[in-house]
C-alpha cells in the first residue's frame, strides 16, 4: 500500500515538470527563430540645420566709415542692389576740398609753366582743372591770375631784350665814334711821319735844329699810342656787343630751364595730390552700401547712427530667399561609413509642432571630403548634405523653412537580427582581445 502511494505521488510531480520543460524549450525555440529570422533596420542619427543652396552673403565695405543713415535692419527683405546703409561724407568732403585746393593751384601753375616752355601766349589747363572750372566759376579767377602772370612773363622778357638791344645800340654808336677818332689819328700819324722824314732831311742839311725833329718824333710816338688805345677800346666795345647779343639769345633758354625745374618740382606734388584725390573720390563713391543679392537681412552689426564701419569687416549678412533649401547635418566620424550618396534619410524638423508636422524623406547628395574637428567636444565629424524631395516638402503644408532651423536626420542602415545586436558586442570584444594577444 505504501509503495502504491509513493508511485502515485511521484507521477504527479514529474508531469508538471515535463510540461514546464517542454513549454520552456518551445519558448526558447520561438525566441531563437524570432531572433534569427526577424530583421530590424538600424539608423544613424545626426543633427543639423536647414540651409539655402547658396551660402549667406556677407555685406562689407572696402574702406569703412561712420554710419549716417540706416535703411535696412534685421529681418528686412531687400533686393539686389538696394541701399542698406549710407556713410557720413562730411570728413571726406573736407579732406577733398583741401586736396583739390592745393591741386588746382598746382595745375594752374603747371599750365603757365607749360605755356612758357612752349612759347604759347594762352594757358592750356589740365582736363581736371577745366572740368572743375565749369562746375566752380571761382576757379576762373585762379586761371586769370595765372594768365596775367604769363602775360607779365612775356612783358618782362620783351623788356629785357629791348634793354639789351638798346645797350647794343649805344655801344655800337660809341664804337662808331671811336672808329672815327681812330681814323683821324691814323691820318694824323701819316702826316706826322711825312713831316718827320722831311725834318730829318732838313736836319742833315742843317736847316733846322734837332729840337724840332725831337718834337716831331714825340708826336709820332704819341699818335701811335693813341691809335693802339683806340683799337683796344673798339675791340672791347665789339666784345661787349657780342656779349649782349649772347645774353639776348640765352634769355629764353634760362627762363625755360627755370620753368622746367619748377615743373619737375610741382610734378611730384601733383602726383601725390592726384593720388589723394583719386582715393577720396573712390571713398565718396562708396558711401552708399548696397546688397549684393536679394534676400533677408540677418545678423546686422550696425547698432545705430554714428556707428563705425570697419574696412573689410562684416557689416551684415543677406540670406538668399526663393532658393532651394537643403539640410546639412553633422555625422560622427565613427558612423560615416554607414552613410553614402543617394541614401534615404528621414528628416524631423524639431522647431515645429511634432504632432502636426510630419517626418519627410530626403536623399544624401554630398559628404564632405574630410573630417572636421569640433573645438568644444574635440570629436571628429563629417558634413552630410541632404536634399529635400519636392513632393515631401509639400507635405509640410504652410510651414516655411528658414535657413538655420534645427533638423534631426535618421539615416537607415542595413537590417540586422536581434541575435546580431546581442552577439555583435561580444564577438567584437573577443576579436579585439585575440588581436591584442
Amino acid at each position: 500500500m505504501v509503495q502504491a502511494g509513493q508511485t502515485r505521488r511521484s507521477w504527479s510531480i514529474w508531469k508538471p515538470l515535463s510540461i514546464g520543460f517542454v513549454a520552456a524549450a518551445a519558448l526558447f525555440g520561438l525566441l531563437f527563430v524570432w531572433g534569427t529570422t526577424l530583421k530590424i533596420s538600424g539608423a544613424v542619427i545626426a543633427k543639423g540645420q536647414v540651409q539655402v543652396s547658396s551660402v549667406r552673403t556677407v555685406v562689407q565695405h572696402p574702406v569703412g566709415g561712420v554710419v549716417a543713415e540706416v535703411l535696412a535692419r534685421n529681418g528686412d527683405k531687400v533686393q539686389s542692389g538696394d541701399i542698406v546703409l549710407k556713410l557720413d561724407e562730411t570728413q571726406l568732403r573736407t579732406e577733398l576740398a583741401a586736396v583739390e585746393g592745393e591741386l588746382f593751384e598746382i595745375l594752374a601753375n603747371e599750365a603757365r609753366l607749360m605755356a612758357e616752355l612752349s612759347d604759347q601766349k594762352k594757358l592750356s589747363p589740365h582736363r581736371i582743372l577745366r572740368e572743375a572750372t565749369t562746375e566752380n566759376p571761382e576757379l576762373t579767377a585762379l586761371l586769370e591770375r595765372q594768365q596775367r602772370q604769363l602775360d607779365a612773363h612775356y612783358t618782362s622778357l620783351d623788356t629785357q631784350v629791348r634793354l639789351l638791344e638798346e645797350q647794343i645800340r649805344q655801344v655800337h654808336d660809341q664804337t662808331v665814334g671811336e672808329q672815327a677818332v681812330l681814323d683821324s689819328k691814323r691820318e694824323h700819324l701819316a702826316l706826322a711821319q711825312d713831316e718827320l722824314e722831311k725834318s730829318l732831311q732838313s736836319l742833315e742839311k742843317g736847316i733846322i735844329t734837332k729840337t724840332v725833329v725831337t718834337t716831331l718824333q714825340r708826336d709820332v710816338i704819341a699818335t701811335n699810342g693813341e691809335i693802339g688805345r683806340l683799337i683796344a677800346k673798339i675791340a672791347e666795345m665789339k666784345a661787349k656787343i657780342s656779349e649782349q647779343k649772347l645774353k639776348i639769345h640765352l634769355i629764353p633758354y634760362e627762363i625755360k630751364e627755370k620753368s622746367s625745374d619748377s615743373l619737375n618740382l610741382i610734378g611730384q606734388m601733383k602726383k601725390k595730390l592726384l593720388e589723394s584725390r583719386r582715393g577720396l573720390l573712390y571713398k565718396l563713391s562708396k558711401l552708399e552700401i548696397r546688397t549684393p543679392v536679394s534676400g533677408i537681412i540677418h545678423d546686422s552689426k550696425v547698432l545705430g547712427l554714428q556707428s563705425v564701419v570697419e574696412a573689410a569687416k562684416p557689416i551684415m549678412y543677406v540670406v538668399p530667399d526663393n532658393e532651394p533649401v537643403s539640410v546639412s547635418v553633422r555625422v560622427d566620424a565613427a558612423d560615416v561609413d554607414q552613410v553614402y550618396p543617394g541614401q534615404a534619410a528621414s528628416l524631423r524638423f524639431i522647431a515645429f509642432n511634432q504632432r502636426s508636422t510630419p517626418v519627410i524623406e530626403g536623399q544624401v547628395t554630398n559628404i564632405s571630403a574630410d573630417a572636421f574637428l569640433d573645438e568644444r567636444t574635440q570629436k571628429l565629424y563629417y558634413f552630410v548634405e541632404v536634399s529635400l524631395i519636392e513632393p515631401e516638402v509639400e507635405r509640410l503644408g504652410e510651414v516655411t523653412l528658414i535657413s538655420g532651423m534645427p533638423v534631426e536626420a535618421f539615416f537607415t542602415t542595413r537590417s540586422r537580427s536581434p541575435v546580431s545586436y546581442i552577439t555583435k558586442p561580444i564577438t567584437d570584444y573577443f576579436n579585439r582581445a585575440l588581436r591584442d594577444t
